[in-house]
C-alpha cells in the first residue's frame, strides 16, 4: 500500500509540476509578446 501511495504522490507532483509549467511558460510568453508590442510598437 505504501509503495502505491509514493507512486500516486511521485505521479501527482509530475502533474502539477508540468501544470505550472505550462502556466510559467504562457505567462512569460504573454509578457514577452507585451514587451515586444509596447519596445517595438
Amino acid at each position: 500500500m505504501h509503495q502505491l501511495n509514493g507512486a500516486m504522490t511521485v505521479q501527482f507532483s509530475q502533474h502539477v509540476g508540468a501544470m505550472y509549467m505550462y502556466r510559467f511558460m504562457a505567462e512569460f510568453e504573454l509578457k514577452g509578446n507585451l514587451f515586444y508590442t509596447v519596445a517595438f510598437d
